[in-house]
Formats: structure tokens, C-alpha cells, sequence
């Protein structure tokens, strides 16, 4: 025992010598004690980053079951990952729109000025039960709104501005309509559909300033994968609900495109009883009932970069994705293919601004 004050010190003594293993020592041990202290407070929530797989953050209390009121938008620190190997060496688009496979319009296709509501339309699939309490049973998947789409250039997304998380940020950084278009793009990694409205994009500003300091005339979303580790289906349902509404007071003539969730690869949504296809299509299919063909469409492009069950999408496909999650750089040529399959007539806008 009396030798426990001289181990002591050449501890201090080597620990001082080396501060690179003391460095390691104090991280582990701090590590330690953070998720420590979030078991006991809440959950570990996982935020999906365009250049990572999934990287841990703040970690926040939740009641996954809490159903009818939305939780609080969480204040979530964001992680700065490195770029992997595959994109940053990813520069140049080796997919051909030949190689694109975009959900055809089918032959009983709605035409209409707009002036009609068209309603959402469903596959009904075997009963999926689900797997963790943050969404429910379900045997829907929602189609691309039912209208007779045209095909497009991309000048047509001069007056276009697309909104969301990591996935959006891809399109903007491996797509060409930033080049090719007028097009604005307000993404965040890690971003969820609780602080769209809130948060700072990437470039600094908020969605509702830009909303409300330019006119656009098509506005398309697409967010949720950093959320389906967070409350329950429908809380998410209502909580896209408000952002919708806001999108619209602020943007009156415009037309928004919900572009339903992508899904993850089946070997990641296998391996996760919360972040798989499953969650995704529970929550896509509650968000599309928000599309009318008039001021809503909701967009699949799931088709374009997924293995297929008939017309029922499945995993994206794994030699599409570098981490399960995102796409490798030269597949977003296949959404944006998709995008300039499924342009609506200027007729919508004109109905819509005559009846507002």
C-alpha cells in the first residue's frame, strides 16, 4: 500500500511523456462517461450524413411512443466528416440516362389543368409489422401522384429551389442542374423535418428567409431519413404537415414536390429495426396523402435506383450506394433523369394562381 503513491507518480510521470496516449486515455474516458450519462437520459439518435454512414451526435430524451403531439425540434451538434475514397474520386458521371429506369406514366394517367383534385394512389403489399416503435404496421406504398407528366429540359427548374438533408446536398454536389439551371439548393446535413424551418442551411440561411425573399414557382422537398429514429410515424406526419403550410404562406403561386423518402440498401434496412424501407415507406405513404395534383404532387423517384418487386420498390440497389444510404455520384443522374421525366404543364400554375 505504501507503494501506491510512487506508482502514482511514475503513472503522472509517463502519462506527462507521452501526451499522445494521455490524449487517447482522456477521450476514451470522456467518451465513456457521455453515453453513460445518455443511457441514462434518453437514446443514442443517429444523424445521417451525405459523406458518412452514420455518425453519433447530442443525444436527446424521447418517448418513441408519444402519438397526436409532435416533440420539440431538437438541437442536434452536426458532426464534419471527411469525404470517403468513393465520392471524392467520384467527379465525372459514368451513368447514362439510358440507364435510367423512371416509373412510367401510366396509361389511365390523369390529364388536368388542375383545376380537379387527383387523389393518391396506393400498391397494396403484404403486411409489413414493424420492427421498433417509431412507426406501425403498414401495407402501403405510395405511387408518384397519377398525372400525365411531360418531359422537361433543365430550364424548367429555372424557378425551382429543392429543400432538405444530405440527399439533397448530393444532388446539388454530383447532379448537373446547379450547373445546367437557375435552380437554388437549401440543404444541411443531418437536417430533420422538425428544424427544416428552423435551422441554418449550408449556405447560411434559413428556408423561410429564402422563401420569403424570392418567388419560385416549383418547390420540391425531400427529408426524413435523419428523423425515422424520432417520434412516431404520425408525429412526423403532422410535423410535415406544418412545414407544408408554411411552405405555402410563404409561397402562395408556387407548387410543391414532395419527393417521397429514398430508400436505404436491403442490406442496411436488414440490418436496422428503425432506419429500413419499411419505416420509409410507412412514412411515405402517411406524407403523400398531403398530394392533390393541384398544389401537392408527391414524387417517387425510388423506381429509378432501386431493385424492383413488380412495381413495388425494395432496397436501393447495393452497387448504387457506397454506404447503404447515399448514392455514389454518378447514380444521381438517374434522379435527376427522373426529374425531368415528371414536369407538369403550365396549366397547374395558371389554375392555381386563378383560385387562390
Amino acid at each position: 500500500m505504501h507503494n501506491f503513491p510512487h506508482q502514482l507518480n511514475k503513472l503522472w510521470k509517463f502519462l506527462r511523456e507521452c501526451p499522445l496516449i494521455s490524449l487517447i486515455i482522456l477521450s476514451v474516458a470522456g467518451y465513456t462517461l457521455y453515453a453513460l450519462v445518455g443511457g441514462i437520459g434518453g437514446e443514442f439518435h443517429l444523424r445521417i450524413s451525405k459523406d458518412h454512414t452514420l455518425f453519433m451526435s447530442a443525444m436527446i430524451k424521447e418517448d418513441p411512443f408519444l402519438k397526436g403531439t409532435a416533440p420539440l425540434p431538437t438541437d442536434i451538434t452536426d458532426s464534419i466528416p471527411s469525404k470517403t475514397a468513393t465520392e471524392s474520386d467520384a467527379t465525372e458521371s459514368d451513368a447514362t440516362m439510358s440507364d435510367a429506369k423512371p416509373q412510367a406514366t401510366p396509361s389511365d394517367a390523369v390529364r388536368t389543368d388542375g383545376s380537379e383534385p387527383i387523389p393518391t394512389t396506393y400498391e397494396t403489399v403484404p403486411m409489413r409489422h414493424a420492427r421498433s416503435a417509431y412507426y406501425e404496421d403498414n401495407n402501403q406504398v405510395a405511387c408518384t401522384t397519377n398525372y400525365d407528366y411531360i418531359s422537361v429540359d433543365t430550364h424548367y427548374f429555372d424557378d425551382a429551389v429543392f429543400i432538405g438533408d444530405s440527399r439533397i446536398e448530393g444532388l446539388h454536389d454530383y447532379g448537373t442542374l446547379r450547373v445546367n439551371s437557375n435552380a437554388d439548393f437549401y440543404y444541411r446535413d443531418g437536417i430533420s423535418i422538425w428544424d427544416l424551418m428552423e435551422k441554418p442551411m449550408a449556405n447560411g440561411e434559413t428556408v423561410p428567409y429564402a422563401l420569403a425573399a424570392k418567388q419560385y414557382k416549383k418547390i420540391y422537398i425531400m427529408c426524413g431519413v435523419n428523423e425515422l429514429g424520432t417520434g412516431h410515424s404520425k408525429d412526423y406526419q403532422a410535423q410535415y404537415k406544418r412545414v407544408l403550410d408554411q411552405i405555402q404562406e410563404l409561397q402562395p403561386d408556387a407548387v410543391i414536390f414532395i419527393m417521397g423518402m429514398m430508400h436505404v440498401t436491403q442490406s442496411y434496412a436488414d440490418s436496422s429495426d428503425v432506419y429500413n424501407n419499411d419505416n420509409i415507406d410507412c412514412r411515405n405513404a402517411l406524407v403523400a396523402e398531403y398530394a392533390d395534383g393541384q398544389h401537392i404532387f408527391y414524387l417517387d423517384m425510388n423506381p429509378t435506383v432501386c431493385d424492383m418487386d413488380g412495381n413495388v420498390p425494395l432496397g436501393v440497389k447495393s452497387d448504387y450506394s457506397h454506404d447503404g444510404i447515399h448514392l455514389q455520384a454518378q447514380y444521381y443522374a438517374l434522379w435527376e433523369d427522373f426529374l425531368l421525366q415528371h414536369g407538369v404543364s403550365n396549366s397547374i400554375f395558371t389554375n392555381l394562381q386563378k383560385h387562390r
